[in-house]
């Protein structure tokens, strides 16, 4: 892989009155990753790997971050985040803690530099 993205980001988000510290690892997803359910053309270069920690632990119902997210980033700016069952992309629910990640994310990704850790004031 040429260049290998490795950023993080460290945000805040408040959910039925609970403030999370939400820490994301955002890495380059392998050449030879096999997402059988998409295109290859659509995930190619543009996925990554999210790794997610929160303080106190996210509630299941808005991500499940016992395991690692995929982030594809498509031809025209849409993203999708999920994880893969069995090589297929599962996409999770659309929901207000997926939405704010998935910003947090492309900003950080559309920044300069292929490494970096951002944090949100």
């Amino acid at each position: 892989m040429e260049n290998q993205t490795k950023k993080s980001l460290e945000f805040k988000f408040v959910n039925e009155d609970v403030e999370y510290v939400i820490k994301v690892l955002i890495v380059s997803a392998e050449e030879d990753l096999e997402i059988k359910n998409i295109e290859k053309e659509v995930y190619e270069e543009f996925t990554f790997i999210i790794s997610i920690l929160s303080y106190p632990e996210l509630p299941k119902d808005l991500v499940n971050n016992s395991v690692n997210l995929i982030y594809i980033l498509e031809n025209g700016g849409q993203t999708r985040i999920g994880y893969l069952h069995n090589s297929s992309f599962i996409e999770c629910n659309n929901n207000i803690f997926i939405r704010t990640l998935k910003a947090h994310v492309l900003e950080v990704l559309l920044l300069s530099g292929d490494n970096g850790h951002y944090q949100q004031r």
